[in-house]
């Protein structure tokens, strides 16, 4: 991912001051007091400080790694390279530094390193100046993040010169590189880490009056101190003092036992000094000689009013880590979520000296001491389909990824009918596990197949049929208006005589149509007809009027007719006399 520069020349000159010496072990115990150790090029003589002129671009290590979702809520700076396994977001207001800051160690990386490396996707609500810096010179870096960029605009500094490089939508592991295997097997890089280096001499402490006394056994060149949460729990200031027969040069431990661990740190002590400044260089050997573990915390809290000395390493995956203290100094690296919340407090870079995994320029990644575990993931397979009217039928498709892990091989004519195998091949470092669910799998674990057969669509078109009971009524056909003669003087066919007639009804008078214009002093108002109730009853004049025939036509017509029957019956009374 990027290549190993190890300045160790320059930075004898740094270290003309001081040497000290770090461990050469990677998975393997802690060495002997009697085996050398090498000299480290990236130590710094001073604390933490000014970094204007005082830097040392050479460290090719992570300074802060998150396994899950990184957010900032307040804070400062964060000095080094971050890797964020999840998605970051960086929120809240103000400027925030990544790689060179401020104040801080100055063991920064190289020019051209990635130095922000994000699986998911990165949110950059505020802006953010991303660089490195050689002591005279801002030096371009690059940010490689697997997801989308939100707010790209925010994202300054990291291109000055014009050779930095942004990427984007490339997927979690072409992102993040040789640290993308830091997650396989929950995070077993960490718990590997963690677990070996509580080999040492076990030393005693005593907690006082709020102050947490460490000391070491003699003879000894590394010291384990096993504390539970209950010696620092409970919200009280706590001032941590470095006590007798721990050299500058020896590795410390600090194993925090418990589920729900919260640091409120005060002031740092060494023998003879009461509060410890963090400018001074033996502030920075305890930030490089510390190691704080929480192997079994799932919450983590750090507060308080003082500068936190040393590396972080919490393994767990469904772990919450609040970083609320005025500053860390040291790698900080957590298997679950982290969130940066205190305004002006700052991630500070220093490697740990107890381990060449935490040092500046490591072997990435450890190598497993197993095999990994990986998982095969089912091919996406979509079967043939019925076209569209005149057009051809689509043909099946299966889809497989590779990737550094296991790669795929798809056997078989993809024709409907036919019979298809995948077959996935693990890359080397990895196997699969002894049982896989639709998979079987060979002897040494490193291959399993898997075979399914593609259908053949069914393009019969199908005729939806209605019930009769659904379907559309016929609408009924109206019947034609009665034929009602306009004119009653009209010539009417007469009654059959043959057939009885009633008796003689004698004829109506006519009553004036409202059109026949009646003198006013002529009408006569007539009460309207009252319905049992009382009021106007107006059904019959509404009902004759939704006929279409009007009042004094019906008269009309009726006298008609009282005049044609009355003839018929002068003329049959006639042929009888």
């Amino acid at each position: 991912m990027r290549a190993k520069k190890l300045l160790v020349a320059a930075a004898g000159a740094i270290l003309a001051a001081t040497t000290m010496a770090v461990p050469a072990f990677g998975n393997e115990p802690a060495p002997t007091p009697d085996e050398p150790l090498p000299e480290s090029s990236c130590l710094q003589p001073g604390g933490v400080g000014n970094t204007g002129g005082n830097t040392n671009p050479v460290d090719t290590n992570v300074a802060v790694y998150v396994g899950g979702n990184f957010t900032r809520t307040a804070g400062a700076e964060l000095e080094g390279q971050m890797v964020v396994n999840g998605n970051a977001y960086f929120n809240g207001s103000g400027l925030y530094n990544i790689g060179w800051v401020g104040v801080g160690s100055g063991l920064l990386p190289p020019a051209g390193s990635d130095l922000l490396l994000v699986g998911g996707d990165l949110v950059a609500d505020t802006p953010l100046h991303i660089s490195s810096h050689d002591g005279t010179n801002t030096l371009d870096v690059n940010i490689s993040v697997g997801g989308k960029v939100i707010g790209e605009n925010n994202l300054q500094n990291f291109n000055v010169h014009n050779t930095g490089v942004l990427s984007q939508d490339q997927g979690r592991e072409s992102a993040l590189g040789a640290f993308s295997n830091w997650a396989d097997n929950d995070f077993k890089v960490l718990k590997d880490f963690a677990a070996r280096n509580t080999v040492g001499e076990e030393g005693t402490y005593t907690n006082q009056w709020g102050t947490l006394t460490l000391t070491g056994q003699p003879g000894a060149d590394r010291h384990v101190f096993y504390i539970p949460v209950s010696e620092i729990n409970g919200g009280t200031a706590l001032s941590l003092r470095y006590g007798d027969n721990i050299s500058p040069t020896d590795p410390v431990v600090i194993v925090v036992q418990g589920e729900s661990a919260g640091i409120n740190l005060n002031s740092v002590q060494v023998p003879g000094v009461a509060n410890l400044d963090m400018g001074t260089e033996r502030f920075a050997q305890a930030a490089a000689q510390t190691l704080w573990v929480f192997p079994d915390a799932t919450s983590v809290t750090l507060t308080g009013g003082a500068q936190l000395p040393g590396s972080v390493v919490v393994p767990r995956s469904d772990s919450k880590v609040t970083m609320s203290i005025p500053g860390t100094n040291g790698r900080f690296w957590v298997a679950g979520d982290l969130e940066h919340n205190r305004g002006g407090s700052e991630f500070h870079n220093f490697q740990f000296i107890g381990d060449s995994t935490a040092s500046c320029d490591p072997e990435l990644p450890p190598a497993p001491e197993v095999p990994i575990e990986v998982t095969p993931a089912d091919p996406q397979v979509q079967q043939a389909t019925c076209p569209a009217e005149g057009q051809d039928q689509t043909p099946p498709t299966i889809t497989t990824r590779n990737t550094n892990k296991i790669t795929y091989q798809v056997t078989g004519e993809l024709t409907p009918g036919n019979t298809i195998t995948i077959t996935a091949t693990t890359t080397p470092g990895h196997t699969f596990p002894e049982t896989l669910e639709g998979w079987t799998t060979n002897t040494d674990k490193t291959q399993a197949t898997k075979t399914f057969t593609l259908t053949e669509p069914n393009c019969t078109p199908v005729i939806d049929e209605q019930p009769e009971s659904e379907k559309d009524p016929v609408p009924p056909v109206e019947p034609n208006p009665p034929d009602i003669p306009e004119d009653p003087e009209e010539e009417n066919t007469p009654t059959d005589p043959k057939q009885p007639t009633g008796p003689e009804t004698p004829e109506q008078p006519r009553v004036p149509s409202e059109n026949q214009g009646t003198p006013p002093a002529e009408k006569e108002k007539t009460p309207s007809p009252r319905n049992e109730e009382g009021t106007k009853d107006t059904t019959s004049t509404d009902k004759l009027a939704r006929t279409g025939v009007s009042g004094a036509g019906l008269l009309a017509v009726a006298a008609g007719l009282l005049a044609t029957g009355g003839i018929a019956l002068a003329t049959n009374r006639k042929k009888q006399m």
